[in-house]
């Protein structure tokens, strides 16, 4: 269960930013969610594609909860990363622990699908589908216990998942029911 005080936030292609960010009234872009969020808050995300660069720096903790991020129940959600035939260098960037993303795909960009970037922890990535990318989820600089859960990686041109940034840090880390399907060749480095 998330914190007490915890709030629930929607986004919806027929939001906008400036609404409260209510079922009703949702937000329009995924960012203006992440930018609201504190300790055990959740955003919910409406069926539809979104084009833009998210960048995760409020993180949950132990007592609140995690930060999550997720489709609404069963709606299909796409962060992608190409709008007027450009391209977004790293579309989910986390900066932060205690982060969930949940049901969510992510693809089309030159870089990192998902880029956990700095000392961070406890992020969990579950029923989540990456693709069209150099590396699909990138673990750089530090980040530590973190569970990756029925997620499927592939069409990258690097690595479906990387750790070689990490590999003198002490980690926890749990990847179940993940699949990878290589695209590309493959560089040395602690990665599949």
């Amino acid at each position: 269960k998330q914190g007490m005080f915890a709030k629930t936030y929607y986004v919806s292609k027929t939001g906008n930013d400036n609404n409260p960010g209510t079922f009703s009234h949702p937000f329009l872009s995924v960012q203006h969610a992440a930018d609201m969020i504190i300790s055990g808050d959740t955003v919910f995300i409406r069926g539809g594609v979104y084009h833009e660069q998210i960048i995760v720096v409020n993180s949950g903790n132990a007592v609140d909860g995690h930060n999550v991020f997720s489709s609404y129940q069963n709606e299909s959600v796409a962060i992608d990363g190409i709008e007027n035939g450009d391209s977004i260098t790293n579309i989910f960037i986390i900066r932060a622990s205690y982060i969930k993303l949940l049901k969510l795909t992510v693809r089309e960009c030159i870089s990192a699908g998902i880029w956990v970037d700095g000392a961070f922890g406890f992020i969990e990535i579950s029923d989540c589908r990456v693709h069209d990318a150099q590396c699909c989820i990138s673990f750089y600089n530090g980040p530590h216990d973190f569970v990756l859960n029925r997620v499927e990686m592939y069409a990258f041109t690097a690595c479906g998942f990387d750790l070689a940034s990490i590999a003198a840090f002490s980690l926890s880390c749990s990847l179940d029911f993940c699949t990878t399907f290589c695209c590309g060749e493959l560089a040395s480095g602690y990665f599949f």
